[in-house]
């Protein structure tokens, strides 16, 4: 499978999960998981990634 196939499959299953997550007024999932739509959207069609910086562990010092 190709990233682009593999990202719109993953903005299909977000989107649904975004629509679920809403319809049982769990707001804050929901607006998380259409932000991952969108990214996945966006990755489909520019073929790139944005790319973030791994999270920090808990036991690093701030």
């Amino acid at each position: 499978m190709t990233m682009q196939k593999t990202a719109r499959y993953i903005q299909d299953l977000s989107t649904e999960l975004s629509q679920l997550a809403s319809q049982h007024e769990l707001r804050d999932l929901a607006y998380l998981l259409s932000l991952a739509a969108e990214e996945a959207r966006s990755s489909a069609e520019t073929g790139t990634y944005t790319r973030l910086p791994p999270p920090h562990s808990p036991d690093e010092a701030a």
